[in-house]
């Protein structure tokens, strides 16, 4: 009988969307070995994601500022759990600096296709042309340990949180279908333009009257009340600010679609079984974040300057951001209708 592990650790301390990336094979490490003991290590700001899905017994949480003592110290604490096998998904300084404080009997590590990516981006050659999606890469790292098949990344709604995000935000408690808008992003080089944002709002409230919406936003989205400005109450609302991570996870599941960049919450969308229509500009799907719902949707222009970064940090080094700037709501529009199965 070959190796059966009975305390697995999982190591991918953010961000939010490279977290959900990786619950595709944690659910099928759970479903291989259903009686392992699996833990999760996760940055604090990202831990709400984790919390109450099936596939995982316990979070370890890292502070956002630990430094190299949190570090050691989260360590010694998982020393003592005496893991069996630990699988570095980051791969980052720091989750290469824990990994030999956990001691565990078979260590793997997530296969970081760094110079193929390098070459991708900096030289626009095709490295990465035949690359799996980084939720399959996730189940091939753990081949080792007899994963060996791949599943779509899972998110489970937490009951608590829909009924709270309900009551704070009644259109969410409406019969009607509805559509989320999340316009913000953590770097402003993935943003597509309010003012197109503005016009898909504008366009679906005055062609769809079935459909509802909702806008998601952080504390410091506050352009997002400027969005929904002068539209009708009963069918657009702005949720910005008043959401715990945990409660827009809700209001998605209770959602037929997304309109959203390329962030966390698209992600979080398809893993909760919702399609999305992802706007692309400095990133594109082949770095391997390619939407897995049949409905999900890609809007992006064929520039050749694209892609320029992984994440989208940094600034436009044309000067013109043009690559989400001529992507048109004309363009988009459809996507969004095709998405939600509606009647042209």
């Amino acid at each position: 009988m070959g190796f059966s592990p009975h305390k697995v650790l999982v190591i991918r301390f953010s961000a939010l969307g490279d977290v959900i990336l990786v619950t595709g094979a944690l659910d099928a490490l759970r479903t291989r070995y259903p009686k392992a003991k699996i833990h999760f290590v996760v940055r604090e700001d990202c831990a709400a994601v984790l919390q109450g899905q099936p596939y995982i017994d316990r979070i370890w949480i890292l502070p956002r500022k630990a430094g190299l003592r949190g570090l050691c110290e989260l360590g010694t604490k998982l020393r003592a759990e005496r893991f069996d096998v630990v699988y570095d998904a980051h791969r980052s300084l720091r989750s290469r600096l824990l990994v030999p404080l956990v001691r565990a009997s078979k260590v793997l590590r997530y296969r970081k296709n760094y110079l193929r990516r390098f070459l991708y981006l900096r030289f626009g050659l095709p490295t990465l042309r035949h690359t799996p999606p980084f939720r399959e890469l996730h189940v091939q790292s753990l081949a080792p340990i007899d994963i060996h098949f791949a599943r779509p990344t899972r998110l489970v709604a937490n009951t608590t949180g829909i009924a709270n995000a309900k009551k704070k935000l009644p259109l969410l408690a409406t019969g009607r279908r509805r559509l989320a808008v999340a316009p913000s992003a953590a770097w402003p080089l993935k943003r597509w333009p309010l003012a197109h944002f503005r016009s898909i709002l504008e366009s679906m409230v005055a062609a769809d009257p079935t459909v509802d919406i909702v806008v998601l936003g952080g504390p410091a989205d506050t352009f997002c009340a400027d969005l929904v400005q002068g539209l009708p109450a009963d069918r657009v609302a702005s949720a910005q600010g008043i959401f715990t991570l945990e409660e827009s996870f809700a209001a998605l599941a209770e959602c037929d679609g997304l309109l959203a960049n390329d962030t966390g919450l698209a992600h979080a969308a398809e893993a909760l079984g919702k399609p999305a229509v992802f706007l692309f500009g400095p990133t594109t799907p082949t770095i391997g974040v390619r939407p897995q719902h049949p409905r999900s949707r890609v809007a992006e222009r064929a520039l050749w300057c694209r892609p320029c970064s992984k994440h989208g940090k940094g600034d436009c080094w044309r000067g013109d951001h043009a690559c989400l700037r001529e992507l048109q709501p004309s363009e988009v529009l459809p996507m969004i209708r095709e998405m939600l199965e509606l009647s042209t």
